[in-house]
């Protein structure tokens, strides 16, 4: 019975997985109207640009860009949430935060943006591609 209640205690004292930057594309092609963050919201966060901040109150995957028309003609797929005003992503480079309940459980920091350059986490830590790269394996031809 002291063995269960143990399991119990501890199960319940470990956190729930935090909401996590996903996907930035700070320079896309073209207008950077088009520009974007993908968040996977566990709970109620904040994207912070340190110039700006943009309230998130949805679960899931969530799509924030400067402008949802732009992004829709860009990508093919709707955006949840547009920037605030005072919220751009820096083709210069710099640091996003996300936070619950006061505190980051996030961080990307990115330096200049190569334009259509697109960060994306992986179980490994962050990688890159370019907008127009397909995610096909390559063809091999034996001749």
């Amino acid at each position: 019975m002291l063995a269960l209640f143990v399991i119990v205690l501890v199960s319940t004292v470990l956190p729930a997985s935090a909401s996590q930057i996903v996907e930035v594309c700070p320079n896309p092609y073209g207008s950077d109207n088009a520009e974007y963050v993908i968040v996977n919201a566990t709970s109620a966060c904040v994207l912070d640009d340190g110039e700006g901040k943009i309230p998130i109150n949805l679960k899931g995957l969530v799509i924030i860009t400067k402008n949802k028309t732009a992004y829709r003609l860009s990508f093919s797929r709707s955006a949840d949430i547009e920037f605030s005003k005072s919220f751009a992503l820096s083709n210069n480079g710099e640091t996003l935060q996300l936070i619950e309940n006061g505190e980051v459980v996030d961080e990307f920091t990115y330096k200049r943006a190569e334009e259509g350059i697109v960060y994306f986490r992986t179980s490994e830590g962050w990688n890159f591609r370019y907008q127009d790269w397909t995610s096909f394996p390559p063809v091999e031809d034996h001749v």
